[in-house]
């Protein structure tokens, strides 16, 4: 994907979330567990990060939805 179309695709996908702040990050629960098919494995944490703006975001671990990702959190100071 050429870079224009990636950074167009990336405002599209994930604009909505510019300027929302994180009101809180839990584990995802039983049934949404279920919901999207995936069970608490392969070492990752299914987690859910909810947003001022209703939205939240589900780490996953790949762009098909095959399970739970990681999110590495570093300092950039």
């Amino acid at each position: 994907m050429a870079t224009k179309n990636y950074a167009e695709y990336i405002n599209t996908e994930y604009g909505s979330i510019v300027g929302a702040t994180i009101t809180k990050v839990r584990p995802m629960t039983a049934t949404e567990l279920e919901e999207s098919g995936w069970e608490d494995r392969y070492g990752s944490v299914p987690m859910v990060i909810e947003l001022s703006n209703g939205e939240q975001l589900i780490p996953s671990m790949d762009p098909e939805g095959n399970g739970a990702g990681h999110i590495f959190v570093e300092s950039v100071a």
